[in-house]
C-alpha cells in the first residue's frame, strides 16, 4: 500500500528538521566565535588603558628610551585592536550569514509543517466520508432486507 500523503511529506519535513539542526549548531558557533573575540577585544582595551595609566603613574621623569618604548608598545597594542576590530566586523558578517540560512531552514520546517496538517486534516476528511459511505451503504442494505 502506498503512503499517505501526510507520510510521504513527514519524510521531507524530516531532512529540512535536521538541515535546521545543523544550521543550530552552526548559528552557535559562530556566535561562541564572536563573543570570544569580543572577550579578547576587552581584554585588550583593559590591557592598554592599564599599561597607560601605569605609565602615567611614574611622572614626567622619564628617559627618552623609556618613552620610546612606551610609545612603541602602545602603537602596537592599537595595531592589534584594529586587526581585532576588523576581524570582529568579519565574523558578525558570517554570523548574519549563518542566521539567515537558520531562518531559511526554520521556515520550511515551518511551511512543511503546515502542508503536512493540511494533509492530515483532508486525510481524516476522507477517511471521515469513507466511513459515512460504508455506514450508509450497511444501513440501506440493512432496510431493505427489512423490507
Amino acid at each position: 500500500m502506498s503512503k499517505k500523503k501526510s507520510q510521504r511529506i513527514q519524510i521531507i519535513k524530516t531532512l529540512v528538521e535536521k538541515q535546521e539542526e545543523s544550521a543550530v549548531i552552526e548559528l552557535g558557533k559562530a556566535n561562541s566565535q564572536l563573543e570570544l573575540m569580543q572577550n579578547q577585544l576587552d581584554k585588550l582595551y583593559q590591557y592598554r588603558d592599564e599599561y597607560s595609566q601605569q605609565f602615567n603613574r611614574t611622572g614626567t621623569n622619564v628617559k627618552s628610551n623609556t618613552l620610546q618604548d612606551y610609545i612603541h608598545f602602545i602603537n602596537n597594542l592599537n595595531t592589534g585592536i584594529n586587526h581585532l576590530l576588523e576581524q570582529i566586523e568579519q565574523q558578525k558578517k558570517r554570523c548574519e550569514q549563518v542566521r539567515k540560512v537558520w531562518l531559511e531552514k526554520h521556515q520550511q520546517v515551518d511551511i512543511y509543517q503546515k502542508v503536512k496538517d493540511k494533509f492530515l486534516t483532508d486525510e481524516m476528511i476522507q477517511q471521515e466520508k469513507q466511513e459515512q459511505k460504508i455506514t450508509d451503504e450497511i444501513s440501506q442494505a440493512f432496510f431493505l432486507r427489512n423490507k
